[in-house]
């Protein structure tokens, strides 16, 4: 796993969001987004899982990291249908992922305190 990036779900079905929060040894520790012109990435269903949820991964070197979140002692919302790679930095850090149902949506964003929910950040060159 440390050698690739993934999507959680490409199924607009399942759940796209999740509330990450560091919890024990995380301190180092990053969640990193990286882009590729590879359009089709190795499909989680070839190694028996179900298909329908679209796990996807690819090999990190074909991609490039555009930006980083440091974990801290805030929670953070991830959409988990960009490419991303977890970075521990300790072998026993341990990450809490929320999933809501429904999904939430803008404004139970903005009620979180999302300031601009859906708001592409600039890459990091």
């Amino acid at each position: 796993a440390d050698k690739v990036v993934h999507v959680d779900a490409y199924n607009p079905k399942y759940l796209q969001k999740s509330l990450n929060l560091g919890l024990i040894n995380y301190e180092g520790s990053y969640l990193s987004w990286h882009e590729t012109d590879i359009k089709h990435l190795h499909d989680s269903a070839q190694f028996g899982l179900d298909p329908e949820k679209n796990f996807a991964f690819i090999e990190i070197e074909k991609t490039k990291e555009v930006c980083r979140l440091e974990y801290g002692n805030r929670a953070t919302i991830v959409n988990t249908t960009v490419l991303h790679k977890g970075n521990a930095q300790k072998s026993n850090r341990i990450i809490g992922g929320l999933r809501f149902v429904p999904e939430l949506n803008e404004q139970d964003l903005i009620n979180m305190g999302v300031i601009n929910p859906y708001k592409q950040i600039e890459k990091q060159e």
